[in-house]
Formats: structure tokens, C-alpha cells, sequence
């Protein structure tokens, strides 16, 4: 079983815990559900790569030993469960690297990936028969939304709607269209979205291309973003044209959520180490010069003026505003994955689980109670507010839960 963090196991009863010390702890991503070999001498799980949160399956030993990277595929775990089949030949798993999330099967000894089955999915949570002539599996017609809350009506619409997940969506600074990362041409991509026709149409490109965290440049005409393998921070228009290499050797989980300037002539991050907030810098583009601000705030994100610097503190939840000088900070209020209102007066942030917004007026200390929004996984969760003030989340629309059994006409 996993904690999160760590693979643990135990006897049948569940005493005498202990760290499966095959695999090391996880910082960014996430283990998915392990499973044995049929002789009980091995394990299978997912394992992300610990620079990314794509990752692949690994076998190892029950009793300690280096694992062995079995798929070399490079896929999200949209509910990854591995299951070893009672001979011990092939190993099921699901995977979303075809595009749709289905499920593949590999050989236990190793080998290139087969599909297994080809529809829309999702598809996951395979087992089956120890005669190895029926599958079961669970079935969930998934569809993520972007979706828009008006204050002024009370009233939510969906604005933009798609099979596969909007991930981090970033509102643009004009609040008429969402920025997001999804898969396409067998890796990851920026897509532009229509809050108001609901039309998305792809930015980035390249045959297996890792491209992900879009924030948008001041003026709505470019997109900051991540790209893996070789790891940069770039800038691309948003028409495609125009793309540019910021900064070389630049991480999503080391230099995280990187934003520009107003002006675009800073950058605001996050430093993590082994998954926690260390401290938060401001760069100097032109000089490459950097100093660290008072608090280590997570998702620091800029006021319009370029003068501060909000985000959130841990344990608890507080928001803190920073000159960006680095002179001094204050606390403003409690919450996480603050916003500021274009004309800098209030500051939305999220409280609570599920996520509700509020917003909180910078003058007068009062807060507003806005939306509840769904529960969330926090890999794909972003939002953002409008000049208007509208919310703009990414939400999970649920589809039919089903379970489907498959009959092999012979033996695999």
C-alpha cells in the first residue's frame, strides 16, 4: 500500500509495517496502487519520474533490491492499477500515453506496450480471471470543464468542455480566454480556449513534446510555459509563431510556478526541495541577478503595478503581501492560490475543502463569500478571476460509472 509518499508492506494482518525501500520517496506525482507477482517475490507500481509527474511501471523485489523500469512510455496515473495476471506473463495497467485513458498490457518480463481496449474511456481498475479468458474493469465517461461563476447572478455555465483534462487552466489578463495543458501528439501541449465560443486550438507542437504550465504575458499576446527534455522556461505568442527560450535548465518542481512581471523584465518563483517550499525569489532577466523575499511563498503571483508580491503560506493557510524589493512582507488574510482584482482592491482566495471563493477587500478587511467549487485533484486544479469578477475553475463532470466484463475468445 502507499501513503502518498512512501510504498509500505506489511503482513496479511497488517502488523510489522515497513517502507518498501526499493523505491524511493515521492516528492512530485504520485504512486498508484500496487500490485504482486504471482508468487508474492515481487511488486509492480507506478512510478513517477522524480523531476516530473509522468512516470512508468517499475517491478521489485518484496524483500528490498533495485527496481526494474519495465515501460518506458511516459504517462500520467489517471487511476494506474497494475495487475499481474495469474501466470505471471502480462501485467495490465492504464494508461492515458495513446491519448485516451485505456488499458494496455505489458509482458512481466518486459517488452512494448499493447492496447487493450480502444474506446473513449476512461477506462481503469483492471482484473482479471485466473483462467486469463475474462476481464472486468471500471468505466467512467469523464468530461472536463471549465467552468464560469457570475457574482452579479449567482448563476455558473460551462464555457469550455473537452474529453481529456484541462490541466492548470490560467485565465488571460483580458478574462475572455483560458490557457491549459492536455494531451496531444503523443506528449503535452498549450491550448487556448473561447470562454465565450468555447473553441480551443492548440499552440504548442512536436511529436512527443512535453509543453505545460501556461501563464500569460501581461498584454494576452504570449504564453510563459515549461518544456521537458531539454527542460526550459519559454515564451511562445499565443498565435505559435514565436517561440523563445527564457531561461535553460529551468523545472517545474524545482523552480516552480514561475510568473513574469508586469513589465516582463522579473520572474517570481517558488524554490522547492524534496517537494517543500523553500523560499520564493525574484529574477532579474536582464542581469540574471536574484534575491529571495521574506516569506516562502507558494504560487507568488504579481500585483498589477509590479510593486508586490502575494501568495501563500502552509500550516496554516495564510496569504502574505511582499514588497518585491524584498524588504518586507504582512499577512492579508487566511487561504491559498490568492488573486488579485485588476484594479488591485480585493484579493480573491480559496478556503475549505471543498474549495469555496472568497473575495477580500483590501481596504476594508471584509470578505465575501463567492462559490463552492467540486472537489479537486490537485495536479490539475487552477482559476482565476475576470477584470469583471467572474470565477473562472476547472471541474470534473462525472459520467456513468460502469463496470464491463470482456470474454477472450482464446487463451492469451
Amino acid at each position: 500500500y502507499n501513503d502518498g509518499r512512501r510504498l509500505w508492506i506489511a503482513a496479511g494482518d497488517g502488523t510489522d509495517p515497513r517502507p518498501l525501500e526499493s523505491f524511493d520517496p515521492l516528492f512530485f506525482g504520485y504512486f498508484a496502487r500496487p500490485d504482486f507477482s504471482p508468487d508474492g517475490k515481487f511488486l509492480v507500481s507506478f512510478w513517477p519520474h522524480p523531476a516530473r509527474p509522468l512516470g512508468d511501471l517499475w517491478i521489485a523485489p518484496v524483500d528490498g533490491g533495485e527496481p526494474r523500469q519495465l515501460t518506458d512510455l511516459g504517462f500520467l496515473s489517471w487511476g494506474t492499477a497494475p495487475v499481474w495476471s495469474a501466470d505471471g506473463r502480462w501485467i495490465l495497467f492504464t494508461s492515458d500515453h495513446g491519448g485516451s485513458v485505456n488499458l494496455w498490457r505489458v509482458a512481466g518480463d518486459g517488452g512494448d506496450p499493447e492496447p487493450v481496449t480502444f474506446g473513449a474511456g476512461s477506462d481503469y481498475s483492471p482484473d482479471l480471471s485466473r483462467d486469463l479468458r475474462r476481464l472486468i474493469y471500471a468505466n467512467g465517461r469523464n468530461t472536463a470543464r471549465i467552468r464560469v461563476f457570475d457574482p452579479e447572478t449567482g448563476e455558473t455555465r460551462t464555457a469550455h468542455h473537452r474529453r481529456n483534462q484541462a490541466i492548470t487552466p490560467r485565465v488571460s489578463p483580458e478574462g475572455d480566454r483560458v490557457a491549459y495543458f492536455t494531451r496531444a501528439d503523443g506528449g503535452f501541449h498549450l491550448f487556448v480556449a473561447d470562454l465565450e465560443t468555447g473553441e480551443a486550438r492548440q499552440v504548442t507542437h512536436g511529436e512527443g513534446a512535453i509543453n505545460t504550465h501556461p501563464f500569460w504575458s501581461a498584454d494576452g499576446e504570449s504564453l510563459y510555459y515549461y518544456r521537458q527534455e531539454p527542460y526550459t522556461f519559454r515564451r511562445i505568442s499565443v498565435d505559435g509563431r514565436r517561440d523563445e527560450t527564457i531561461l535553460e535548465d529551468w523545472r517545474w518542481p524545482t523552480e516552480n510556478r514561475t510568473h513574469p512581471s508586469p513589465d516582463e523584465t522579473r520572474l517570481v518563483y517558488t524554490v522547492r526541495e524534496a517537494g517543500r517550499n523553500v523560499e520564493a525569489r525574484v529574477r532579474d532577466l536582464a542581469t540574471g541577478e536574484e534575491h529571495p523575499l521574506p516569506r516562502p511563498l507558494y504560487d507568488p503571483l504579481w500585483t498589477p503595478d509590479g510593486q508586490e508580491i502575494y501568495g501563500a503560506t502552509f500550516d496554516p493557510y495564510r496569504i502574505h503581501l511582499c514588497a518585491a524589493d524584498g524588504s518586507s512582507c504582512r499577512e492579508v488574510t487566511g487561504g491559498w492560490d490568492a488573486r488579485v482584482s485588476a484594479d488591485g482592491e480585493s484579493l480573491y482566495v480559496l478556503r475549505g475543502s471543498p474549495p469555496v471563493a472568497w473575495r477580500h477587500d483590501l481596504g476594508t478587511g471584509d470578505d465575501e463569500r463567492l462559490v463552492t467549487m467540486e472537489p479537486y485533484d490537485a495536479t490539475d486544479f487552477d482559476w482565476g478571476v475576470t477584470p469583471e469578477g467572474e470565477i473562472v475553475f476547472h471541474t470534473q463532470q462525472r459520467g456513468d460509472r460502469e463496470l464491463w466484463l470482456g470474454e477472450a475468445a482464446s487463451r492469451p
